[in-house]
């Protein structure tokens, strides 16, 4: 063999080596990359389809969320918004009330009492609370407009602080209502 057809035939070899080489290492990112989220998926964020239109306008039927679930539940406070797991629903609702506010009952009719200012939310008959004080680790949750028939502490009952998975963070589809 002629060294002309000798350089040929190893130039050859090694572009063939150089593309095996770059494909592992394609694949090997490309396995490294997908087990990078899916670890951020099981730790950190969950996304999360919303379905009905219990907490519109900030979140809409058709929206998907990211729920951040790298959360201190032990600071979770009236007004703040959670992804909770409630009797085999999964909810984002808003936090109406917390440890030591009053569920009360006069004529019927139940009602949240906030244990700091007084203020009283009418939660109507609210089949799911029973009377007396939120106790320790549980919170009061409630859709957006009390008129809304989805379902929240007033039917499922007060939500354990480790049923709570985490908080909304943004919206990530659709594109429109991203930044807003």
């Amino acid at each position: 063999m002629t060294t002309k057809k000798k350089s040929k035939k190893s130039s050859k070899q090694s572009k063939k080596r150089q593309r095996r080489k770059g494909l592992k290492t394609f694949f090997i990112c490309l396995l490294a990359a997908l087990i990078v989220a899916a670890l951020v998926r099981l730790v950190w964020i969950e996304t999360v389809h919303v379905t009905s239109e219990a907490m519109s306008p900030e979140y809409i039927s058709g929206d998907v969320v990211a729920v951040n679930k790298l959360i201190d539940v032990t600071k979770i406070d009236r007004g703040d918004t959670v992804y909770a797991s409630v009797n085999g629903f999964k909810l984002i609702r808003r936090v109406a009330g917390v440890e030591g506010d009053l569920i009360d009952v006069r004529d019927g009719v139940k009602y949240l009492v906030n244990s700091e200012t007084g203020e009283e939310i009418r939660l109507g008959d609210a089949p799911g609370l029973n009377y007396g004080t939120i106790p320790h680790g549980a919170y009061c949750v409630l859709n957006q407009f009390m008129e809304d028939e989805a379902p929240d502490s007033r039917g499922l009952g007060l939500v354990m602080r480790t049923s709570i998975i985490g908080e909304p963070a943004s919206i990530l589809w659709p594109p429109s209502r991203m930044f807003r």
